[in-house]
């Protein structure tokens, strides 16, 4: 099996420029881990999951157009093999039932720990690959 073969493919979604350029340096550190694509807006996290089927979208819950929640339900709709990671600075009961209810695998903080992300979009795609 290739390396390529063996990859965890990941969309990450997120509407800051900084935050959504420094997760994807740092996931593409990881040698499981291919970033297929990247978006600011759940239009666009609709369009890359779409166009690359990733195995896990990792995705904010504040987004320009709409709220992780709504993001969560369209691409599990549009791409029903892929997991989705909630990743957020609502770090709340409610919005974690939310996330939950909506189809999310994984429900990380922002102020959690890199390796914490990783960790859940490895058993995010080890669920999907189930």
């Amino acid at each position: 099996m290739d390396e390529e073969a063996r990859s965890i493919t990941i969309l990450l979604v997120d509407d800051h420029e900084m935050v959504l350029s420094t997760m994807a340096a740092v996931m593409q550190l990881e040698p499981d881990f291919q970033v297929v694509g990247t978006a600011m807006t759940i239009a666009g996290a609709l369009e890359q999951a779409a166009a690359h089927r990733p195995d896990v979208v990792v995705i904010d819950y504040r987004l320009p157009d709409g709220d992780g929640v709504l993001a969560t339900r369209r691409i599990r709709e549009l791409v029903p093999g892929t997991r989705v990671v909630m990743l957020t600075g609502m770090d709340d009961p409610a919005t974690r039932a939310e996330a939950f209810e909506a189809g999310c695998s994984a429900f990380v903080a922002k102020g959690a720990r890199i390796d914490r992300l990783a960790s859940a979009v490895r058993t995010a795609a080890a669920a999907q690959a189930r």
